[in-house]
């Protein structure tokens, strides 16, 4: 069996041609789940400027950088936790004009990361299921997923609404798995945040951060199985273990 060494930050992983070798554990992998927000679109910014300036009319004062800590959880969850806001009412007023703002300069300022469609057909030929499990509403990550032309890879999408919690909580990945007809330990989960790492690790499943400033395993506390910079590196990486 084939082998290649690759370096990520500090860490030095050996790649196996047909098993993903974590440990003193070999798995087979059947299915790749994916983050939207931050993982397969470039979006954060826009997430933290437009309800910093949604939160700005309503009478809070918040930074951008406060909003990205939160970003991973369902938006319901941000404006609760970061506001500091329980009435209903007040939620859903901040998320409207969240959600406006967000659509007036969505389409001008967010894109796709490079190399992402190549890779998810790559993932699609080598016979991967593949999913998506947000904590986005389901209309708007079905509705990003056809704006950027990549509905038609994925098998399933989850959504924080399709479950009872959203991350960290596992719910998004298991259903996610239980749609595509695999076992938890079958499937690799690729986010950007904390929260992917967590919610992955309470599924049982293995999970790959996508990093592409170089600059989130410095300050996560929950460590992944791998790091990625890019979506070729993504490519390169599961082209070895399959």
């Amino acid at each position: 069996m084939s082998s290649c060494y690759f370096k990520f930050q500090e860490q030095t992983i050996l790649l196996l041609s047909s098993e993903l070798d974590v440990g003193a554990m070999k798995l087979k992998v059947k299915a790749i789940i994916f983050d939207i927000d931050g993982t397969l679109i470039d979006s954060l910014d826009v997430i933290a400027e437009t309800l910093v300036e949604a939160s700005k009319e309503i009478g809070y004062n918040i930074g951008s950088e406060d909003v990205k800590e939160f970003i991973g959880i369902p938006g319901k969850e941000i404006v609760k936790q970061l506001l500091k806001i329980s009435d209903p009412q007040k939620i859903r007023e901040v998320l409207e004009k969240w959600e406006e703002k967000q659509r007036k300069i969505y389409l001008k300022r967010v894109k796709l990361y490079p190399k992402v469609k190549e890779t998810l057909e790559y993932l699609k030929k080598r016979g991967f299921k593949l999913a998506t499990a947000t904590s986005l509403t389901s209309d708007k990550a079905k509705e990003i997923l056809q704006i950027f032309s990549i509905k038609r890879y994925f098998d399933t999408c989850v959504a924080a609404d399709d479950v009872k919690e959203g991350k960290p909580s596992p719910h998004v990945f298991l259903e996610a798995a239980k749609r595509l007809n695999v076992k938890p330990e079958e499937c690799i989960v690729v986010g950007d945040t904390e929260y992917d790492i967590l919610a992955a690790k309470k599924a049982k499943m293995k999970v790959i951060l996508f990093d592409p400033q170089k600059q989130k395993f410095k300050i996560i506390k929950t460590k992944p199985e791998h790091i990625i910079h890019s979506f070729q590196e993504l490519k390169t990486l599961l082209s070895y273990n399959f």
